[in-house]
């Protein structure tokens, strides 16, 4: 306005004196109007330019406006959607639920500052409350796409799968399974300590790596009850191949036992000589030796690992 005035006071007063002066000199000489003539050409291209280069920026701050306008209402629309989803499904976003409501206000009162920067012409400053909104924005749609899934599996999922495990383990200690060198306990602990962790930032909401350290957990739980599993599976394929190694050892030791009762029936009926009876008793010593060899692996086994019942 102030500069519209100055071309209207100034350069379009200038430019009329001249004009009036021109239309004095029609009968003066040709030199003395051309003279005049050029000042008003020159003060009319300045006025020309100056009128210009205002209507150039009102045209501007017109397409600024209309551009911010259209960014907000983008934006005002993505936080109704946001916020009507929070408000429906706020209990599943349990401890963030306070933290979220926050968030929305502050969104709102970056709404009113838009609007009295509007109506105050403030574009400089404008552009960077369209900015800070759309990351506050696009923060919340992250927030409420996966805050209650989060907090699904920190409250829910995984403490229940650790409880899964910490049962697991206790009737497999009962039935025998020497566990010790899995360090179970501590793990489970550091597995809460972990997530409390993590519940802390979420609380913050800071959800930066949360996903991954969650599946990290989860996988982590995972291969232990993998490793249970495979100790059962031991257990068994163990008591498979014992069974098997003895009803074979019994029966080595039936055929031995059968043959010194037959011995001199034997030797009789073959003719042995006291070198074939050598070798008799080289193969009683090793089947001996064999079943002493044995019931000691037993024995130390039954120390050191679940796989032989006591």
């Amino acid at each position: 306005v102030l500069r519209f005035k100055d071309i209207n006071e100034n350069n379009l007063t200038r430019l009329n004196d001249l004009i009036i002066e021109l239309d004095s000199l029609k009968n003066s000489k040709r030199e003395e109007f051309k003279i005049v003539e050029n000042k008003a050409l020159k003060e009319m291209y300045i006025a020309k330019c100056l009128v210009n280069k205002l209507l150039s920026e009102i045209e501007d701050v017109n397409l600024s406006e209309e551009k911010y306008r259209t960014l907000i209402t983008k934006l005002k629309a993505k936080y109704r959607e946001l916020n009507e989803t929070f408000l429906l499904n706020k209990d599943s976003y349990m401890e963030l639920a306070d933290s979220i409501s926050l968030q929305f206000e502050n969104i709102e009162k970056r709404f009113t500052i838009f609007e009295d920067f509007m109506k105050d012409g403030n574009y400089d400053e404008v552009i960077y409350i369209v900015k800070s909104v759309d990351m506050l924005i696009s923060k919340m749609e992250n927030i409420i796409n996966n805050g209650s899934r989060i907090m699904m599996l920190i409250h829910r999922s995984i403490p229940l799968k650790i409880d899964e495990l910490l049962n697991t383990y206790s009737e497999m200690i009962k039935s025998g399974y020497k566990l010790e060198f899995l360090d179970f306990e501590t793990n489970m602990l550091n597995m809460n300590k972990k997530l409390n962790e993590i519940l802390d930032n979420v609380k913050k909401l800071d959800f930066y790596n949360t996903d991954f350290e969650l599946k990290t957990i989860a996988d982590y739980l995972d291969s232990l009850f993998l490793r249970l599993d495979e100790e059962k599976l031991a257990r068994e394929s163990f008591k498979e191949e014992k069974a098997l190694f003895e009803e074979n050892l019994l029966k080595i030791n039936k055929v031995v036992s059968d043959i010194y009762k037959e011995i001199d029936e034997i030797k009789r009926a073959y003719n042995l000589k006291e070198e074939d009876l050598k070798s008799l008793d080289k193969i009683y010593d090793e089947v001996m030796e064999m079943n002493n060899d044995y019931k000691s692996l037993v024995i130390s086994f039954r120390n050191k690992t679940s796989y032989i019942d006591n």
